[in-house]
């Protein structure tokens, strides 16, 4: 259990860390939205699975690769990619929404990934469409421009840094919120907050501040996408 001076060095911390880490991740939320926008017009189904991997908190960078050098030409991807600490650099692929290769050309795409050490994974619909992730995912990017006042974004993090693991109804109980699922969402897309998306958003979901984010106990495990053999020749 952590002490009163665990919580002060904590307090401490967060308030060294905090403006330059918060500054960090909206960045990096601002140029996600900025990659969206790149193929929100072509592909839905591949902006909500872009979507799903920003929120989730095992995920560090995302990234939307269209082509990669090998044998000196480039070499069309059109993926989502991501970097992970347990994993490395994974390329997905989500079928349904990418135009027909032949075997050559998809040969060709998998020595090109191998080439730069990125591993390749499947993707389907059923996988992006999972619930109760999917529902999650879009309710809390829904919010993702809703205004928090600074005044209530200090006092969230004031109660989540004395109390991590909080509920979403015991923060509004804290901070005098009624319902204060649309700040938290609107947080969580900023990349300040965390909580768990394999079970549904709501006033029973525990809340984490990110520089102590909860973590699932391996990685990307909630995607059921397989990783493609490489072929031979």
């Amino acid at each position: 259990m952590a002490t009163g001076r665990d919580h002060a060095r904590g307090n401490r911390a967060l308030r060294t860390l905090l403006p330059s880490e918060l500054r960090r991740r909206r960045s990096a939320r601002i140029q996600i939205r900025n990659l969206l926008e790149n193929f929100t017009s072509t592909s839905e189904k591949l902006s909500q699975f872009a979507v799903q991997l920003l929120l989730d908190p095992a995920i560090p960078a995302v990234n939307f690769i269209r082509g990669l050098p090998f044998l000196k030409r480039e070499v069309p991807i059109d993926m989502l990619c991501v970097n992970t600490e347990a994993s490395g650099r994974v390329a997905f692929d989500v079928l349904s929404e990418r135009r027909y290769w032949d075997l050559d050309h998809e040969g060709l795409v998998q020595l090109t990934l191998q080439h730069h050490r990125i591993r390749l994974v499947e993707v389907d619909r059923a996988d992006i469409d999972a619930e109760p992730r999917a529902s999650n995912c879009k309710l809390i990017w829904s919010h993702r421009d809703h205004p928090v006042p600074t005044p209530l974004e200090k006092a969230i993090t004031r109660a989540l840094t004395a109390h991590p693991g909080l509920t979403a109804r015991s923060l509004g109980d804290m901070i005098g919120v009624r319902d204060p699922r649309p700040e938290i969402s609107a947080l969580i897309c900023q990349g300040m907050l965390v909580t768990d998306l394999s079970v549904k958003f709501g006033p029973s979901s525990a809340l984490r501040l990110v520089p102590n984010p909860w973590r699932p106990p391996t990685r990307l495990e909630w995607l059921k996408g397989s990783e493609r053999p490489a072929r031979d020749g």
